[in-house]
C-alpha cells in the first residue's frame, strides 16, 4: 500500500525546512549588518595603527610627536586614513608625555576576546589606546632614503 501525501504537505514541510535552515544560518554566521560592523570595526583598528606608524614616522624625522593629524598629512603618510570609515569623524590623537601619545576611536562591536591582537581590544563605543613611540629603523628606506613605516606594530 502506497501512502499518498497532498501537494500542501510536501509543500508546508519544504518550507519548513527551508526556514530552520536560514534560521540556523543566521545564528551561526550573524546578520549581515553584524558582519559590516565587525569589518568595519577592523578597518578602524587597522587605521589607528596605520596612525600610531606615522607617528613614529614624524618621531623619527622630527624629534617630537606632531601636535595634530594633521601634521601627518605629508606624503610619506598620504595613504594613512585619518577619519573614521562609515562616520567620516577624524580619530582622536592626543599627545601625552614626551614620547606617548593615546589614539581613539568609536567602535560597533566587542572585540574583547582573546587573541593574538590582545593591545588592540575594545568594547562598543568610544575606546582610547596608550601607545609609546618607537622609532623607525634607519635601514628600513624608501627609494629617497627616507625612512618608510614598517609593517609591524603591537
Amino acid at each position: 500500500m502506497t501512502v499518498s501525501f497532498p501537494r500542501t504537505t510536501v509543500g508546508a514541510v519544504a518550507v519548513a525546512v527551508v526556514a530552520m535552515s536560514v534560521v540556523y544560518g543566521l545564528t551561526q554566521v550573524g546578520l549581515p549588518s553584524d558582519e559590516r560592523k565587525r569589518r568595519l570595526d577592523e578597518r578602524r583598528v587597522e587605521d589607528l595603527r596605520e596612525i600610531a606608524r606615522a607617528v613614529d614616522l614624524h618621531w623619527t624625522r622630527h624629534g617630537s610627536l606632531p601636535a595634530s593629524l594633521h601634521e601627518l598629512s605629508d606624503a610619506t603618510v598620504r595613504d594613512v586614513a585619518l577619519n573614521d570609515p562609515e562616520r567620516g569623524e577624524s580619530y582622536e590623537y592626543r599627545a601625552r608625555a614626551a614620547a606617548t601619545f593615546e589614539l581613539c576611536g568609536s567602535f560597533a562591536t566587542d572585540w574583547s576576546a582573546p587573541s593574538a591582537e590582545v593591545f588592540w581590544t575594545h568594547t562598543i563605543g568610544r575606546h582610547c589606546f596608550d601607545l609609546e613611540v618607537r622609532e623607525v629603523q634607519r635601514q628600513d628606506a624608501d627609494k629617497d632614503g627616507s625612512p618608510v613605516i614598517p609593517r609591524a606594530r603591537r
